[in-house]
């Protein structure tokens, strides 16, 4: 058969667009990691010593249109927390497989600085003594506050004081666990 330049310029035309057109519309597959060691606030209202301070790593990953955000790295390799941010969906995280929407924000002040807290309950339907509150500040988990244990750990980045900004609310908003008043047995009959 004789060389027919036309229908391989067409053939070449062709298969260049479905390429093309097959890339553009291929999932990003690309894995982006950023690690930041972050000082842990840790608060307990149960324990002789109700506060500690350590330093943790705080990774988040961008993967097949999730971010993954890991908080908490311990001695044995486990975290303290996984949740999943759909980057479509500003105010959810899930945690847990749970969707978490935010329920509130706060708009509170450090250093004559305006940070948006948002606030999202965790809460398993069939779940006990699992509640509580992770807070965020510019798409960052910087806290989790349990409700029913009474603990608590705040996340402190380099860029964001989250510490003293959470602990200068006075609405309720973010309560410390450093003022829990705890019963003894005879208060409780």
């Amino acid at each position: 058969m004789p060389y027919n330049e036309p229908s391989l310029s067409k053939v070449l035309l062709i298969t260049s667009i479905s390429c093309l057109t097959l890339l553009s519309c291929k999932e990003n597959t690309t894995t982006k990691s950023i690690e930041e060691i972050v000082v842990r606030h840790h608060e307990n209202a149960y324990t002789a010593v109700p506060s500690s301070i350590d330093s943790t790593l705080y990774s988040i990953t961008y993967h097949k249109k999730k971010v993954f955000h890991a908080l908490g790295l311990q001695a044995d390799n486990t975290l303290d927390y996984v949740l999943i941010k759909d980057p479509n969906m500003l105010d959810t995280f899930y945690y847990l497989g749970q969707k978490m929407p935010c329920e509130s924000e706060k708009v509170l002040i450090h250093d004559s600085k305006q940070y948006i807290v948002h606030r999202f309950l965790h809460d398993l339907p069939d779940g006990a003594d699992e509640e509580g509150y992770f807070y965020a500040i510019n798409n960052r988990i910087v806290a989790f506050r349990s409700l029913p244990w009474q603990i608590a750990d705040i996340y402190e980045f380099d860029t964001i004081p989250s510490n003293t900004i959470l602990n200068s609310d006075t609405t309720g908003f973010y309560r410390p666990v450093r003022g829990f008043e705890i019963k003894t047995a005879k208060q409780h009959y």
